[in-house]
């Protein structure tokens, strides 16, 4: 009978840590769960980001643009007044 106690006593035992370590796997999930769901967020706020640079880039390019040919049209009209002054 002691030999059955000390079984089921040793088997309780082992029983027992299984769970343990079956708890600490599960919040070992949720932790890593957790860490994906954030870096899954920064990702979305990082390619907002981008787009919005992106976006901030183009609308330079347009100006730089619009600039340019409004400095070419300067240029011809210095051109065309030094030519009529002569």
């Amino acid at each position: 009978m002691s030999t059955i106690n000390q079984g089921v006593s040793q088997q309780h035992s082992q029983t027992d840590l299984m769970a343990t370590a079956i708890q600490e796997m599960g919040h070992t999930v949720e932790e890593s769960a957790g860490s994906a769901n954030q870096a899954a967020e920064q990702s979305i706020s990082v390619e907002s980001d981008a787009n919005e640079g992106a976006t901030s880039v183009s609308n330079t390019l347009d100006n730089v643009s619009l600039m340019v040919q409004k400095m070419e049209n300067t240029s011809t009209v210095i051109q065309n007044l030094a030519t009529e002054a002569q």
